[in-house]
């Protein structure tokens, strides 16, 4: 059984999921994890786009979804996607010209749902250009 906590994050990420969609791009993956470097919520593509997502969700304003992103989560989430990358099938991959990494906060509160989001954080090391896919 799913807790409270669980399920929110759950819906937050199928909220992000169909705004995605909505601008056309296709799921190339969900909650990816990587033992002992991290989990990627949400890869998704378009076109020569590959976009590495972070969801954040919260039930009260008190706190900002992007506010509970530290330097050491964004990390964790650059090193996944270098792992990621680096298992994708050479071909799919040559057709990989841009890396986007995104964070999408919801808020959930009484008055309903708020989503935001935040295109191309800057993450280091960058694994574009890393070479550790390579």
């Amino acid at each position: 059984m799913k807790t409270f906590r669980q399920e929110l994050g759950a819906l937050s990420e199928a909220m992000a999921l169909e705004g995605y969609k909505e601008r056309g791009f296709v799921l190339l993956g969900k909650n990816i994890a990587y033992h002992r470097v991290g989990e990627l919520d949400m890869v998704v593509q378009k076109g020569s786009l590959i976009v590495f997502v972070e969801v954040r969700s919260r039930s009260s304003t008190v706190v900002h979804p992007f506010q509970t992103v530290g330097e050491a989560k964004l990390r964790r989430v650059a090193r996944a996607a270098a792992l990621f990358l680096r298992d994708l099938r050479e071909e799919h991959r040559a057709k990989l010209t841009e890396i986007r990494f995104d964070l999408v906060g919801v808020v959930h509160n009484k008055e309903g749902c708020t989503v935001q989001w935040c295109e191309s954080l800057e993450l280091f090391p960058d694994p574009w250009e890393s070479g550790i896919w390579l």
